[in-house]
C-alpha cells in the first residue's frame, strides 16, 4: 500500500496477543538492565499500556517490546497490544538494527526538558528516581551570553571535517598511540555532559564523557575535532564497545581508534581522562597506550558488574604507581554503585543523557 508520499505503508494489522504466544526476536541486541524493568514497570503501573509491541507477521518475531513482553509475563499478564507488519527477513534485521538508534539520535532542548519535568509527577519509586535524574541533566546551564560571546570569539581549534593524517608514537607492537602523560585530566572541569546530550556546536568550557551509543563515535572517527570546536578543556576517551564475546580483531580496532582519537585531541589542547569500560579478557589490551604515572581514569557504573569496576580500579592504581591515588571517575549506575563510589572515594557522575537508554523510555 503507499501512502500519498509514496511511502510504503508496512503495517497490516493491530490487536492484542497473549505475551506467551510471541517470539522474541534471537537478534535482538538490547539488553534491559534491572533500572529499567522497574521504570518501566512503574509507567505501566501508573499509564497502562501506551505503547504496541511490533511484531513482524512474516516470520512471527518480535521487533521492538521485547521488555513489555518481558515484564508481562512476569507480572501474570495474559494480553498486550500488538502491532503487525509485513518485512522481508532482510528488512525486519535491517528495522531491529535502527529503529533504536533513530530514536536515540534526537538532541535535547533542555529548557524545554526543565519546563516538561515541573508538571510531572509520580508515585513509583522507580520512575522518580528516573524522573530525577532527567533533572539533573536539564538543570546544566547554558553558558552566560558573554561568556558564550567570548567563546565563539575564539578560532576554532579544528575546522570542520579535519583529521590529521598522523601516526602518533606508540609503546606497543599493536602501533596503539600512546597518551602523552604531560596532557592528562587531573580533575574533571565543570559542566559535565555527555556527547549527544547537547548540540554539538553547543559552546562547552567543561568536560564531555562519551558513555552512550557506539554509532555517535562512528561519527567522531570522522571528524573527530567536533568536540575540539565547542572549546571543552577536558574529555573522556570514546567508549568503543569492546565486548568479552567480540574477537579480537573488533577489539584491537575499538581500543586502538579511542586512543588515536584521545591523542589527537591532546594535539589540541585537550586534556584526557583514559577509559578502563572493557571486557574482561581485553583489559590488559587497553591498558596499550597509557603510560606509566597516568592518573585519571573513567568506567562506565552498573550495580550488575561492580566487580569489574573495582578491578578496573586496580588497573588504575597500578598504572598510576605506589602511594598514588588515580582520579576514578564512574559514571551512571543506581543508588548502589553511588554508594560504593562514596565509600570508595571515587567520583560519581549520576546518568544524564543516557537515561533513555539504561533506565528507559516510557513503556519503551
Amino acid at each position: 500500500m503507499k501512502s500519498k508520499s509514496g511511502w510504503q505503508n508496512r503495517i497490516v494489522g493491530y490487536g492484542d496477543a497473549d505475551p506467551s504466544s510471541l517470539i522474541a526476536n534471537p537478534q535482538n541486541y538490547r539488553r534491559h538492565p534491572t533500572a529499567q524493568a522497574n521504570a518501566l514497570t512503574g509507567s505501566l503501573n501508573e499509564l497502562g499500556w501506551i505503547q504496541d509491541v511490533l511484531v513482524n507477521r512474516t516470520t512471527g518475531r518480535m521487533i521492538d517490546g521485547h521488555l513489555r513482553v518481558e515484564q508481562a509475563l512476569a507480572h501474570g499478564e495474559k494480553s498486550v497490544p500488538v502491532k503487525y507488519v509485513e518485512l522481508s527477513e532482510a528488512e525486519e534485521r535491517l528495522a531491529l538494527a535502527t529503529l533504536d538508534p533513530i530514536t536515540y539520535m534526537a538532541e535535547t532542548d533542555a529548557a524545554a526538558l526543565a519546563s516538561l519535568l515541573e508538571g510531572v509527577n509520580t508515585g513509583d519509586a522507580a520512575l522518580q528516581e528516573l524522573l530525577a535524574n532527567m533533572g539533573s541533566w536539564a538543570s546544566v546551564e547554558a553558558p552566560h551570553e558573554s561568556e558564550a560571546s567570548a567563546i565563539e570569539e575564539q578560532p576554532p581549534r579544528a575546522p570542520d571535517g579535519y583529521v590529521p593524517d598522523t601516526v602518533w608514537p606508540t609503546n606497543n607492537d599493536y602501533g596503539i598511540p600512546l597518551l602523552d602523560l604531560n596532557m592528562q585530566a587531573v580533575a574533571l572541569d565543570e559542566p559535565v555532559l555527555i556527547w549527544g546530550s547537547v548540540s554539538r556546536t553547543t559552546a562547552h568550557r567543561g568536560t564531555w564523557l562519551f558513555y552512550t551509543n557506539d554509532y555517535r563515535y562512528e561519527a567522531l572517527w570522522r571528524d573527530p575535532g567536533a568536540p575540539v570546536r565547542t572549546q571543552c578543556l577536558t574529555c573522556a576517551e570514546p567508549n568503543f564497545s569492546a565486548y568479552t564475546n567480540m574477537p579480537f580483531a573488533v577489539a584491537l580496532w575499538s581500543i586502538y581508534r579511542k586512543r588515536w582519537i584521545a591523542r589527537f585531541w591532546q594535539s589540541q589542547g585537550i586534556r584526557i581522562v583514559a577509559d578502563l569500560n572493557v571486557g574482561e579478557n581485553w583489559a590488559t589490551l587497553n591498558t596499550s597506550g597509557i603510560p606509566a604515572g597516568w592518573k585519571a581514569f573513567s568506567t562506565r557504573g552498573y550495580v550488575s558488574r561492580l566487580d569489574a569496576t573495582h578491578r578496573e580500579y586496580a588497573i588504575a592504581q597500578r598504572i598510576a604507581g605506589d602511594g598514588v591515588t588515580p582520579l576514578f571517575v564512574v559514571y551512571g549506575g543506581n543508588a548502589a554503585v553511588r554508594d560504593e563510589c562514596k565509600r570508595m572515594g571515587w567520583q560519581w557522575i549520576p546518568e544524564r543523557m543516557d537515561v533513555a537508554n539504561e533506565v528507559g523510555w516510557i513503556n519503551g
